[in-house]
């Protein structure tokens, strides 16, 4: 039933959900106002970095840039999500759960998956007023329409791009095992059910290294923004903000951080 719903249609279907809030102000105005200024904030330092990852999506494999795909949203208002397509034409349409070692996913979207950069687009989604920095991960249309009258309130705020069961399974595609073709079996069970093994500590933090890479990306686009502003200069503008975004798009995705620092000093020097 999914599939045959456009957006328009699935408006016309749906009814909307809507209830009591412990803070409605906060919600529906105050947090709706903040959410739009900092998406504000963030777009330009995000377009330096959305570019070239935009060129590197396109030039490694086929298809569009962005992928887009519906999803339940605010008041079960379904709208189309935004990300960096992170996988080939057509990959939904087999299973909508990403393993470990995914023979689906391209070799620039798992980079982008593993840094979380393919998430960058929804700025946009916040901009239009259907999704929030922080708030209920959006679902498919095939989960939100079996919502219970209990589990309807889910909607009765935007969703996010960001929430505590998003931050303690940021690593869902190792919980969920390899590929029925990958190198290896999926990970065995434990006697709660989880597939992680018990030896290792759980990835529900945002490790240090990928942290100081978001907030190089975020100063670097800071940067760029002011010295083109300063110098109305575009050209003193990437150069002052060029490294700290390159260093921040290395620290994401190299293993060796020390690497990373020596590099910004060079290019700094």
């Amino acid at each position: 039933m999914e599939k045959d719903l456009t957006r328009d249609a699935a408006h016309e279907h749906l009814p909307r959900w809507d209830g009591p809030l412990a803070h409605p102000f906060y919600s529906k105005v105050l947090k709706r106002g903040l959410d739009f200024a900092l998406a504000i904030i963030f777009l330009f330092p995000c377009l330096v970095a959305m570019l070239p990852i935009a060129a590197a999506v396109k030039c490694t494999s086929r298809g569009p840039v962005f992928y887009r795909a519906l999803r339940g949203g605010y008041h079960n208002r379904p709208f189309f999500i935004l990300k960096f397509r992170t996988m080939v034409v057509g990959a939904d349409q087999y299973a909508s759960t990403t393993a470990l070692d995914d023979p689906r996913v391209t070799r620039v979207g798992r980079v982008l998956r593993h840094s979380k950069l393919d998430e960058l687009p929804q700025l946009f989604n916040i901009l239009k007023g259907e999704m929030s920095f922080i708030g209920p991960r959006p679902e498919l249309l095939r989960y939100t329409m079996r919502y219970t009258p209990e589990e309807q309130c889910i909607l009765w705020v935007r969703p996010g791009i960001s929430d505590p069961s998003s931050i303690r399974l940021i690593s869902l595609d190792e919980l969920v095992g390899h590929a029925p073709d990958g190198p290896a079996s999926p990970a065995p069970e434990t006697a709660s059910g989880s597939t992680s093994d018990p030896a290792k500590p759980a990835s529900g933090t945002l490790p240090l290294r990928k942290l100081v890479g978001i907030l190089l990306l975020l100063f670097g686009g800071a940067v760029f923004v002011l010295f083109t502003l300063l110098s109305r200069s575009l050209v003193t503008g990437l150069v002052y903000g060029t490294p700290l975004v390159v260093s921040g798009v290395l620290c994401l995705t190299c293993r060796r951080p020390g690497l990373v620092v020596r590099l910004e000093l060079a290019v700094l020097r």
